[in-house]
């Protein structure tokens, strides 16, 4: 499904350059037939946002009709708990809290013991980034053994 998502992307990143927003992610869902798009801005994105992102790319998307088969678009914000995909989406959230899945049968998954662990994001390289755990150990993590890993929203 990265073709569907190659071709999206530029449609995509063009609304987001008239309209201020910044790009998070697309991923289509195969089966379901879902198009997700997240966006973002500095100052979060709300239903309008996603409403009038949403006109503007299905407007794209009639126009260019780059899907061959029935789809649902859907818009929205990545989250407080955000999916962290790109080394920009981690980049962006340094000394926050996030949690870990770690691939199972990796080297990471076999030396930590366990594939779940939360941290604070302390550092974020071209391979790697690093976790102080919340028993105070520091790990480095290389992106290619993490199966999933988020933001953990912590209240104020």
């Amino acid at each position: 499904m990265s073709e569907i998502v190659d071709t999206v992307k530029p449609l995509a990143l063009e609304i987001c350059s008239r309209e201020g927003y910044s790009l998070y992610d697309i991923e289509f869902v195969k089966g379901q037939n879902i198009l997700r798009v997240y966006i973002d801005k500095e100052d979060g994105v709300d239903l309008e946002d996603c409403t009038m992102f949403s006109k503007g790319l299905n407007f794209l998307l009639d126009s260019e009709d780059p899907i061959e088969t029935a789809y649902n678009l859907e818009v929205s914000s990545p989250g407080l708990e955000r999916v962290l995909n790109e080394r920009w989406h981690f980049e962006k959230q340094i000394q926050k809290k996030i949690k870990v899945v770690v691939k199972a049968r990796t080297e990471t998954s076999q030396k930590l013991g366990k594939k779940n662990l939360e941290g604070f994001l302390l550092k974020v390289d071209e391979l790697a980034f690093d976790i102080r755990t919340l028993d105070s150990e520091t790990l480095t993590l290389p992106f290619c053994d993490i199966h999933k890993c988020n933001v953990v929203f912590e209240g104020a």
